[in-house]
């Protein structure tokens, strides 16, 4: 799996998706990464830092993201 996949921006769209949760509960979640990232509010968030704060597997995350298709 090439590198590139782990620089793919994270939005709150993508949180939703992955975790099933509505919108406010994704930009909250997205905040709170934020903050633990020391990210100030334009800085984004990559697939890297979303893996690692969720420690979900990458290939779920691809899957419900629709990723990992060729």
């Amino acid at each position: 799996m090439s590198n590139n996949r782990h620089n793919r921006i994270i939005n709150t769209h993508h949180v939703e998706t992955v975790l099933e949760v509505k919108d406010r509960t994704a930009r909250n979640i997205m905040r709170r990464m934020r903050k633990h990232f020391a990210k100030e509010k334009h800085q984004p968030i990559i697939l890297q830092e979303f893996l690692e704060y969720t420690k979900l597997p990458l290939e779920f995350v691809l899957e419900k993201l629709g990723w990992n298709k060729p």
